[in-house]
């Protein structure tokens, strides 16, 4: 890893914050914390994570790596975040027609997919991350890292990036999802920028199922005019409804198509979602601060 390239300008996500801290902010602890399988991490514990830069929905490719928040030397965010864990699975896929990698942003050749949030403090060591992925994806699957696109700071994978929950503002559900929620995708964002964009992915939305984070919009006052975002908790599509004014307050509600622009698209300030990646030649993950 060159350290004179980790603030390149790349086309990043940006401007978010994990649910539950604040991105590259450590959150008050304590002394030590004790993992499942007895592991005990000292109080400064920290964990790499990443984002989701750029998504391409019609062939489902996602540019992903670290952003201007992202620490890969020291670790940016409090193992006790919960957080989805990025799992790769590598299997030689040709580049994509229209991908051009290079060192900074790689191809993998492979597929990366998300686990349902886990606190750092689960990832007592690689070997346990890989674990983790291959207990929720299968043989083949390990832990996402810095350099698995044979360069690093972020590479290109097939993936479904990162999917919200978002609802159609209709009364019965549509034909496009039978359902009157379906998801949006983050669809990218720039290096150093406050808000990201947000859009339908209409082919994962007629497969979407499980635990997602929804499109959470504050009002402006006295009207539905939406002027800034946030991610929920992950919830299944029956708890959907309430989760926003739950969590954040009245003002808060789900995002729905009524809110995008021209161009299918809804960008706004936003605070969202991180994932636990890994550096393996660097003190930056959490089984680095295992006492």
């Amino acid at each position: 890893m060159q350290k004179s390239s980790v603030r390149k300008s790349l086309v990043v996500l940006a401007s978010v914050v994990v649910v539950g801290g604040s991105a590259g902010v450590a959150a008050a602890q304590p002394s030590a914390a004790t993992a499942p399988d007895g592991a005990r991490f000292s109080a400064a514990c920290r964990g790499v994570t990443w984002v989701v830069g750029t998504h391409e929905t019609e062939r489902a490719l996602s540019l992903i790596g670290s952003d201007i928040n992202t620490d890969s030397y020291q670790g940016d965010t409090s193992c006790q975040e919960s957080l989805p864990l990025l799992c790769l699975k590598k299997q030689d896929l040709p580049v994509p027609p229209g991908i051009n990698p290079d060192f900074y942003h790689g191809w993998t050749g492979g597929t990366a997919k998300l686990t349902p949030p886990i606190q750092g403090w689960a990832l007592t060591s690689r070997a346990e991350g890989d674990r983790i992925c291959r207990s929720n994806f299968g043989a083949g699957y390990v832990m996402g890292e810095h350099h698995q696109g044979n360069g690093g700071w972020q590479w290109w994978a097939y993936s479904d990036g990162l999917q919200v929950w978002a609802t159609h503002p209709y009364e019965s559900p549509t034909a496009m999802s039978q359902s009157p929620h379906y998801t949006w995708s983050v669809l990218n964002s720039t290096w150093g920028a406050t808000s990201m964009a947000f859009g339908p992915d209409y082919a994962s939305a007629k497969k979407a199922r499980g635990k997602h984070p929804a499109l959470c919009i504050k009002k402006a006052p006295g009207n539905r005019t939406p002027f800034e975002a946030r991610l929920s908790s992950w919830v299944a599509e029956p708890f959907v409804n309430n989760v926003c004014s739950t969590e954040f307050g009245d003002e808060w509600i789900l995002a729905d198509d009524t809110m995008l622009d021209a161009q299918k698209r809804l960008t706004l300030p936003t605070q969202g979602a991180r994932m636990w990646s890994s550096v393996d030649d660097q003190p930056s993950n959490p089984w680095n601060y295992i006492k």
